[in-house]
Parts: structure tokens; C-alpha cells; sequence
């Protein structure tokens, strides 16, 4: 699975096994006020399923087993996938991240998530490229990157959230 699809799906993505139809289940809830989001993360799901997804309601997802176990092993041990990825893979991970589980705002993006240990990695990775962020707890974790870090960020990685942000759309939510 491409990295940005993996960081995006560990955020807002879900499996389910249909045992009566024995179907594998990889997909993701989101919102229509996130049409932007969806209709970007669906083109990438048919793209790595090479098959159309199907959709109901506000979940758009695909049956095909590789995808769910690969999903349910990022899903279990993120930091081990993270890891092992190269530092442009790492990125892109980053990337799907921030369009799942973070807030975006003009001059900072706030990236929540409940695994310390995996925002503590990626925290690590951005200082590798430059950028300064900070982790602290709310009710869950959170990662900020604001002022010039941001800016350095956004040189590096291209978030679908920050492009609608930045060019006037509709204001993306991190909830479905």
C-alpha cells in the first residue's frame, strides 16, 4: 500500500470481515463537507485496489484481502510500519496523516493522535527536514508544527487539508 493511502487510512480508515459473505473490507467515513478529501482518497484506493470502490452513504470502501491485512497491520503496529519506510515514504505517511487527523489553520497544523509513540517518530522525522514542532497532551496527543516550521513543512509535503484551507474551500473538519 503507498504510504500517503497508509497514513490516511491509519487515521480515518477501517477493516471489517463479512463473515457470512467472506468479504474484506478496507475503507474510510467521511464527511460531505470533506468532498475534496474523499473524492482525492477514493482515487487512491481504487488506484492501489486496481478495482472501483464502492460507496454508501459517507464510507467509501473496497473488498480485497491484501489490502486488509496490510491495513490491520499498520493499524496494529504503526510505529514498526513507520520504521521501516524510507524518509520520502515517511513523508507521504505524514502526508495521508495530516489528512485524516489534523486540524489545519493558516499558521499552524495540529496533528492529534492516542500513539505518543508514533507522533514522538514522526516528530523526529520532520527535524530531519528542518522542521521544529511540539508534542504535548490535550485529551489525546497532539504534534504542532506553526510560524516558519510550517512553512518549511508545506515545501516539503503537499496535505490536500491545507491546499482547501489555504485556497478558500470549504474549511475541512478532522472528524467524519
Amino acid at each position: 500500500m503507498k504510504p500517503k493511502l497508509a497514513g490516511f487510512l491509519f487515521g480515518d480508515g477501517w477493516t471489517y470481515y463479512d463473515r457470512y459473505s467472506r468479504n474484506y473490507l478496507v475503507g474510510f467515513t467521511q464527511s460531505h463537507k470533506n468532498l475534496h478529501v474523499k473524492e482525492y482518497y477514493k482515487k487512491l484506493l481504487e488506484e492501489e485496489a486496481a478495482r472501483k470502490v464502492r460507496e454508501h452513504e459517507c464510507d467509501i470502501y473496497v473488498s480485497l484481502k491484501r489490502l486488509y491485512y496490510e491495513l490491520k497491520f499498520v493499524k496494529e503496529h504503526p510505529l514498526e510500519y513507520f520504521r521501516s519506510l524510507t524518509l520520502k515514504e515517511k513523508l507521504e505517511f505524514i502526508e495521508g496523516l495530516i489528512d485524516a487527523e489534523a486540524h489545519v489553520e493558516s499558521k499552524r497544523i495540529r496533528i492529534y493522535n492516542k500513539n505518543v509513540d508514533l507522533l514522538t517518530e514522526i516528530k523526529a522525522t520532520l527535524e530531519l527536514i528542518g522542521v521544529k514542532s511540539y508534542l504535548y497532551k490535550e485529551d489525546v496527543y497532539v504534534l504542532e508544527i506553526k510560524g516558519q516550521h510550517l512553512k518549511i513543512l508545506l515545501s516539503k509535503l503537499n496535505p490536500i487539508k491545507y491546499k482547501l484551507h489555504s485556497h478558500g474551500a470549504a474549511r475541512p473538519s478532522t472528524r467524519a
